[in-house]
């Protein structure tokens, strides 16, 4: 999880799994699974979705921070799972 944000330029995270991550255009919240997407952005997945890339062994990635506005507002805080 993202703790803190240093001068607007330096992260500082709880954990090794987390990830900023630009997303596709929409509202996010906290618990929201995202898959990968053509260009490297994200997107919130629908259920299909999800279990197509739980089959395919595809990263996923749960939204644990959206408080990241003073970065970019198109990135959010997640954590890879399989």
């Amino acid at each position: 999880m993202c703790t803190e944000i240093i001068d607007n330029e330096y992260l500082k995270f709880a954990t090794n799994g987390d990830v900023l991550i630009k997303c596709v255009s929409a509202t996010y919240t906290i618990g929201d699974i995202l898959i990968p997407t053509i260009g490297g952005y994200a997107k919130k997945a629908n259920n299909m979705e999800i279990i197509d890339a739980m089959t395919h062994m595809i990263p996923r990635l749960k939204v644990t921070s959206v408080e990241t506005e003073n970065l970019d507002s198109e990135t959010v805080c997640a954590i890879i799972s399989l």
